[in-house]
This record gives structure tokens, sequence and C-alpha cells, in this order.
């Protein structure tokens, strides 16, 4: 899987760093300025359900609305085919001191986990880097 972080700005994600898999006979490249809108992907679902609603977009569907409670309840955000054809992702919220939510991610074709599986690791990958950064 192709790990990666994403920030906030305005109304998109934008891909800060990326790492992806070096032994994989094949991988998603999610290349460092990559941007999309917020409401889409499993990264800017994520950082939206780590935010108060009076701060999502003004435009948030009944659906999306229901997404993001849902993530913000179970601490991840699920997405497939919302950004590109066929890839999944699981993204976990890191809440900074001070700062807007940034986004922990990772994309992928197929794989033998499951989305719950995936978020734990990505959960205690976020605890450390908030720890770290404050």
């Amino acid at each position: 899987m192709t790990s990666f972080v994403v920030v906030l700005d305005h109304d998109e994600c934008v891909t800060l760093v990326s790492v992806e898999p070096r032994h994989a006979v094949a991988s998603v490249a999610q290349r460092p300025g990559t941007r999309h809108p917020v409401h889409v992907g499993a990264p800017g679902k994520a950082i939206l359900s780590a935010l108060p609603p009076s701060r999502w977009p003004d435009a948030v569907s009944a659906r999306l609305r229901s997404e993001l409670l849902d993530a913000a309840a179970q601490g991840y955000s699920t997405s497939h085919d919302e950004v590109v054809p066929s890839l999944r992702a699981v993204a976990v919220p890191i809440n900074l001191q001070g700062r807007n939510p940034v986004a922990l991610a990772v994309a992928y074709v197929a794989s033998q986990h499951t989305p719950d599986e995936i978020a734990r690791v990505l959960t205690a990958s976020a605890a450390r880097i908030q720890e770290a950064l404050g």
C-alpha cells in the first residue's frame, strides 16, 4: 500500500508526502502536491470528520454528512472509486494542537486486510506522529 500524509488547503486536500512500497509488484503513486476536493476521498473525509460541523463546506449533502459523522464515530474514513477509479483508501485524522487536522492515509487496489485492520495500524501510527509533534 502507498502511505501518504494529506493537509487541508482551503477546500482541497494536498498530499504533503508519500511512501510507496519497495517490494510490491505494482504500487499506487500518490505524488506530493496532488490535490483533490476535501469532500471526496478518505483523506478529506478524515480531515472533515475531525472538524466541528460548523467548519464543513456549505454544500455538504445529507449523504456526506452521514459519512462524516460515521467517520468521526469510528475514527477513520474509507473511500472506493472516489478520487481514482478502482482505488480504495483508508484514512485517519491526526489532530495537532493549534493546527488544522491532517490525515494519514493508505491507497490500494486490493488487500487481504479489512478497512478496520488497516485503520488500527494507521491509528497507532497517527498517535505516534501526534505525540512526536505535540
